[in-house]
C-alpha cells in the first residue's frame, strides 16, 4: 500500500495566524494556508532549550512504516518543527467541545493513530538514530531522582510527593520509566521497535473537512523501545480526562466517553500488545504530566488532587487507568 504522509511544509508568507498555545516547554502557533491546509510550528518555549530537531536518519522508516494511517512529518524551520495538517485544532482542544459530533471526529483520529503506531511499530529503529527511550518518561525520571528540578513549583512538588507518596511508590515509578528503555537483563525481551516517543492528544490533529486525513505529528520525539510506551501514552490522557470530568462534574457539561475513545485506540492498534504494560505506560504519563505542569507551567493546588489520583493508579499498577475501570 502506498505510503500516505504529508509532506513536510514550509511556511510561506501568506500563511494568516489562526491559533496559538504556549507553555514553558513549547509554543505553538497554528497558520492556515491558500490551499486550505493548517501549519503548526513548534518551537521551544521559555524554559526549555532549543532548538527543536529531529532524527533525520530515523525519517525514511517511518515513512515506509505508514501504510493507511497518517502520519505529519516536520520541516525545520526556524528554531522549530514545521508540521502540515488538515485541522486547526487537536483532539485535546475538541473534547473541551461538548457537541456530540466531536467523539466522533476524535474516535476516527485515535483509530487512524492506532493503525499509524501498530505500523510504526513494525519497524526496528535505525542503529544509533534515535535515543532510547521515549524522551517523556526519562524527564520524569530524572526529576525523581533529584537530578533536575527546574522551577520552585517542580521541587515543592516533589517533596510533597515524597511526604505524601512515600519513597516505594517513587521507586516504582522510576522502575518503570527504566523498563521503558532498557530491556538488557531480560533475554527474553522483544527487541526495541520505533516509536513515535510522544504520541499525545495534542499531537492528534482531526481534519475539519470530510474526506481528509487526520494527522499524527511526528518527529521531534522518535525514539527506541517498548510499543506500549505509546499505547499507554494517549490510554493514560483519556484516563485522566475520564477522571477529572468526574472529579469536577465537568462530564455532565461536555460529556465525551473518554473510556470508548480508549477502546477505539486499542481495537484500531490491535490485540499484539501488552495490557499491563500498556497500563503501567498510562501511570507514567499522569506522574510526566503532574511534573511538566509544575515544571512549565507554575504551582496550583489541583497538583493535590491530582497527585492522589496518580497514586491510586500506581497502587493498581494502572489498571484504573484501562477501559472498564470504575474509578
Amino acid at each position: 500500500m502506498t505510503a500516505d504522509v504529508l509532506a513536510p511544509p514550509s511556511l510561506p508568507a501568506a500563511a494568516e495566524l489562526v491559533a496559538e498555545h504556549a507553555t514553558g516547554w513549547q509554543r505553538t502557533t497554528v497558520h492556515r494556508v491558500p490551499d486550505g491546509s493548517f501549519l503548526w510550528w513548534h518551537r521551544p518555549g521559555a524554559r526549555r532549550r532549543g532548538p527543536l530537531t529531529t532524527p533525520a536518519a530515523a525519517l525514511p522508516a517511518v515513512q515506509s512504516a505508514v501504510g493507511a494511517a497518517h502520519l505529519a512529518l516536520p520541516s525545520a524551520v526556524g528554531d522549530g518543527l514545521l508540521y502540515r495538517a488538515h485541522g486547526p485544532r487537536s483532539a485535546a482542544g475538541w473534547l473541551g467541545d461538548p457537541r456530540p459530533v466531536v467523539g466522533a471526529l476524535v474516535a476516527d483520529a485515535l483509530a487512524s493513530a492506532g493503525r499509524a503506531l501498530r505500523a510504526m511499530h513494525q519497524m526496528s529503529p535505525p542503529t544509533s538514530a534515535v535515543p532510547e527511550g521515549p524522551p517523556g518518561p526519562a524527564r520524569l525520571r530524572s526529576w525523581l531522582t533529584g537530578a533536575a528540578l527546574r522551577s520552585a513549583a517542580a521541587t515543592r512538588l516533589l517533596v510533597h510527593l515524597r511526604s505524601s507518596w512515600g519513597g516505594q511508590r517513587i521507586d516504582t515509578i522510576v522502575d518503570w520509566s527504566r523498563r521503558l528503555r532498557d530491556t538488557s537483563a531480560d533475554a527474553t525481551a522483544p527487541a526495541p521497535r520505533l516509536l513515535h516517543g510522544g504520541a499525545s492528544l495534542a499531537a492528534l490533529v482531526p481534519p475539519v473537512s470530510r474526506g481528509r486525513p487526520g494527522a499524527l505529528l511526528t518527529g521531534e520525539e522518535l525514539s527506541a523501545g517498548d510499543p506500549e510506551a505509546d499505547l499507554g501514552w494517549l490510554v493514560g490522557e483519556l484516563a485522566e480526562m475520564r477522571w477529572n470530568g468526574r472529579r469536577t462534574g465537568l462530564d455532565r457539561l461536555v460529556p465525551h466517553d473518554h473510556t470508548a475513545l480508549q477502546r477505539v485506540l486499542l481495537d484500531a492498534y490491535g490485540p499484539e500488545h501488552d495490557g499491563p504494560a500498556v497500563a503501567r505506560a498510562a501511570v507514567l504519563r499522569v506522574v510526566t504530566h503532574l511534573h511538566d505542569f509544575a515544571a512549565y507551567m507554575d504551582w496550583t493546588d489541583e497538583l493535590f488532587a491530582y497527585s492522589a489520583f496518580a497514586a491510586e493508579l500506581i497502587d493498581s499498577e494502572g489498571a484504573n487507568a484501562l477501559p472498564g475501570a470504575a474509578g
